[in-house]
């Protein structure tokens, strides 16, 4: 779970903090930064787990050179920052009584990357990379989030020096240490110059555990992109399978839940809050074909495929299936949920939405599970639940204009120093954007 991220040098980035909760709502206009929030988390997601930095960036939405933030002046900066604070799940108490493999659940992980040109192309490196445990009297999201009697079962501590840091010697010149779990352990190092891969990837897994907790857990955070084509599409009978980013192996995935009757009923129950008419849901055999379809029957005994399914069905039999999928865990970036839904059942997608997310101030054995939703519907103001909302939007920085946010509150009162937003601000902030977005196209 990601509970704070700062970014520097990326898109539209400039000296950007923003702290989160499980479940989190950006709501701002278009072209100020929503989805390129997203896409630093897809692409650190991506620099934790491939294998060299241009495998990474080959993922992110742009040519390599336009990741860099670009000013007024037609530059762009050469240096990339980022920082994120997370979660991780506890790891399980062992029965033979041996310490967890990971004793440390609260973390920070920092990467700066540098941009340069050889042989007329842009080539990215590691300059900078760490990953410090979090101290109690330095953790604040925890005191906020986390109730004192929960805190046991959710946060490990363990006192010890960073698992990965970046050191410089008397020459100036830097190295970036890994260090072993064990006290006592060996460290490697690998001095700055050309690292095209980051530490957090390449670390082994038996020596470096707590290194390998927190890849797993970037593994995990995902930008759900669905495309109702592929959810349209059968998919192979495995019974390992998970939702693609793009929606693909829905029919595998509903495969697999309804082998446990009480999972399907709850994802029945999920999706007949937005359709009554439906009475099943389950998959069939393809003719010939080691693979599996979608079939929705109505009340009226009616049945459709998934073929003829409409996209907003596609996209919500989607979510409840995540939803009610025990194996589904980690961070769920999701773009503008209104799309395809009707106004009326925009309560219950939310609802869905707000499901999928894990409650850090009671008990749990299941997977941490976060979700950040981004919207520019004035709608989803008076259905998220109120300290969920943040406003996003463009300010003068150093140079040019750059991403900013700031906490919505249900307040009537406006705050003068703008710590705060109310609704009735950002209502008039959305519909000025939209009037001037037509004043520019009509040359009025």
């Amino acid at each position: 779970m990601l509970t704070r991220i700062e970014i520097s040098g990326f898109k539209s980035f400039q000296d950007f903090a923003v702290d989160l909760r499980p479940f989190q709502v950006f709501i701002g206009p278009n072209a100020v930064g929503k989805t390129n929030l997203f896409d630093a988390i897809a692409l650190l997601s991506h620099l934790a787990v491939d294998e060299s930095l241009d495998e990474a960036l080959r993922h992110a939405r742009g040519e390599t050179g336009e990741l860099f933030t670009l000013f007024p002046d037609g530059t762009r900066t050469r240096a990339m920052n980022f920082a994120v604070e997370m979660l991780l799940d506890a790891p399980p108490a062992e029965a033979s009584g041996k310490a967890p493999a990971i004793a440390t659940t609260r973390l920070r992980y920092e990467l700066g990357l540098e941009s340069r040109i050889e042989g007329g192309r842009d080539r990215v490196y590691v300059v900078n990379e760490g990953l410090i445990p979090i101290k109690e009297t330095e953790d604040r999201w925890v005191k906020e989030h986390i109730p004192t009697k929960v805190r046991k079962s959710r946060v490990l501590r363990e006192r010890r020096p960073p698992f990965i840091a970046t050191e410089r010697g008397e020459d100036g010149k830097a190295t970036i240490y890994r260090n072993q779990d064990a006290p006592g352990g060996g460290r490697e190092a690998t001095s700055v110059g050309s690292i095209t891969r980051t530490s957090l990837s390449a670390a082994n897994a038996s020596r470096y555990p707590t290194i390998a907790a927190v890849r797993e857990a970037m593994r995990h955070w995902r930008f759900l992109q669905p495309h109702p084509h592929l959810m349209r599409l059968p998919s192979p009978n495995d019974p390992g399978a998970s939702l693609a980013t793009d929606g693909s192996n829905l029919a595998a995935v509903i495969q697999r839940l309804s082998e446990d009757a009480r999972q399907m009923k709850a994802l029945l129950k999920d999706i007949r809050g937005f359709i009554p008419s439906i009475s099943a849901v389950r998959t069939l055999p393809v003719l010939d074909r080691d693979e599996v379809i979608i079939e929705i029957e109505t009340q009226e005994k009616t049945r459709f495929s998934s073929r003829v399914l409409s996209d907003g069905t596609l996209r919500l039999l989607a979510l409840v299936a995540m939803k009610n999928d025990a194996t589904h865990r980690g961070v769920l970036c999701f773009e503008e949920p209104e799309n395809g839904v009707q106004p009326l059942r925009l309560r219950q997608m939310v609802d869905v939405l707000f499901g999928l997310s894990s409650d850090v101030s009671k008990e749990s054995d299941a997977p941490l599970r976060q979700v950040i939703v981004n919207t520019h519907s004035p709608g989803l103001l008076a259905i998220a639940p109120a300290d969920s909302v943040t406003f996003m939007h463009m300010k003068p920085a150093e140079k040019g204009r750059a991403t900013r946010v700031v906490p919505v509150r249900a307040e009537l009162i406006q705050d003068e120093d703008e710590k705060y937003l109310t609704w009735d601000q950002v209502n008039q902030y959305l519909d000025s954007s939209a009037l001037n977005r037509k004043r520019e196209e009509l040359g009025i």
